[in-house]
């Protein structure tokens, strides 16, 4: 397999883990119209590293560890535990001026570990990561630089997603009153607590 082709599976498996609506770009969306676009990509981008640790992991054969019916139950308990985080962070935020530069001043770093740490406990993402260990064990076998290059193709997908998405919010937010912000987190927090409860709801079958 050449090099380029490497890349380019390497970007489907990025926007395969990306794109699909959950959790992950349900809080994204909500960040970036609370607070601003920067906030929104910071989390995104932090989504995006954990997308890429899974891929290193499961090239050097350690996510297989976590296929493990209790492991990922666990998971899915400690996922579940921060949505629920975030959902009472969507019910409580109120969306004005002032309270987004001091947001933005005091805690960037907190959005970017906050995707990381949601994605890396985020089952649907494990799940996602496991269900194509084989086609991923059978790619690093095609070339000594695989890894690098589908590493490098996941970070093209998942990043070019999350400029995407986030600049699509950044452009078309104006025409949405502070007000009606305000009953979308709500709605996004009930939304995150339907994720968090389906979480739940695996843990005990």
């Amino acid at each position: 397999m050449q090099l380029f082709e490497i890349l380019l599976m390497g970007i489907m498996l990025g926007l395969g883990a990306a794109v699909p609506i959950g959790p992950i770009n349900l809080e994204m969306i909500r960040r970036n119209l609370s607070y601003s676009a920067k906030t929104g990509f910071l989390f995104g981008l932090g989504a995006c590293s954990a997308d890429l640790i899974y891929l290193v992991l499961l090239s050097l054969g350690v996510l297989s560890l976590l296929n493990h019916p209790l492991l990922l139950k666990v998971m899915a308990l400690l996922g579940a535990l921060i949505l629920m985080y975030f959902a009472y962070g969507a019910f409580t935020t109120k969306t004005m001026e002032n309270q987004v530069t001091k947001a933005l001043s005091s805690a960037l770093p907190q959005h970017y570990f906050s995707g990381l740490l949601l994605t890396m406990s985020n089952p649907i993402t494990i799940l996602f990561w496991a269900s194509i260990s084989s086609q991923v064990a059978a790619l690093t076998l095609t070339h000594q630089y695989a890894t690098l290059y589908a590493g490098i193709g996941v970070v093209i997908g998942t990043v070019g997603w999350v400029i995407a998405l986030n600049l699509f919010i950044h452009f078309t937010k104006h025409k949405i009153s502070n007000k009606a912000i305000n009953i979308l987190n709500k709605i996004g927090g009930v939304l995150l607590l339907g994720f968090a409860g389906f979480s739940i709801y695996y843990c005990f079958q």
